[in-house]
Parts: C-alpha cells; structure tokens; sequence
C-alpha cells in the first residue's frame, strides 16, 4: 500500500477500502476447479493439475505449498546434502 499511496501518509479510510477490495475480491474466487483448466489435457495432466490445485488452494502460505508438493524431493536433498558436508 505504501508503495502506491498516492501521498506520503496512508490514511485509516484507504486501509478500510483496501481491507474491503481485498475481502470482496478473496469471496470470488474460484471454487471449481474446472474453471482453471485446459480445454484439452490428457487425463493423466488433469489428475496431476487438480491435486496442485488443491494443494494450493487449502495452503495459507506459499512456503506451506511448497513443502507439500515436494516433501519427498525436498527430504532426498537434504539427506543428499548431509552426506556431501
């Protein structure tokens, strides 16, 4: 916000909008997956994109998404590191 203030101090009134937009805009989004994907994809890529989907819509935080999506490649690396060191 302080980025694109239009004057050196961010009043109580533009935090309150932009706590509104924010609220109005995390209402609408999307709860089918359908709406994101492809036209055309192989059954095999929308299993794999769905469960990304929905990996990332049920994370709070990217961090979280990450950890999740890839646990197993993350724990060979650094077993993979301990070894090196």
């Amino acid at each position: 916000m302080a980025t694109l203030a239009p004057q050196v101090n961010i009043t109580l009134q533009q935090i309150e909008q932009e706590i509104g937009r924010l609220q109005q805009n995390w209402q609408q989004t999307t709860k089918s997956y359908n709406d994101l994907m492809p036209t055309e994809i192989d059954e095999f890529d929308r299993c794999q994109l769905e469960k990304v989907l929905e990996i990332c819509q049920n994370s709070a935080l990217l961090s979280e998404t990450g950890r999740a999506l890839f646990a197993v490649s993350r724990n060979k690396n650094s077993t993979a590191t301990m070894w090196i060191a």
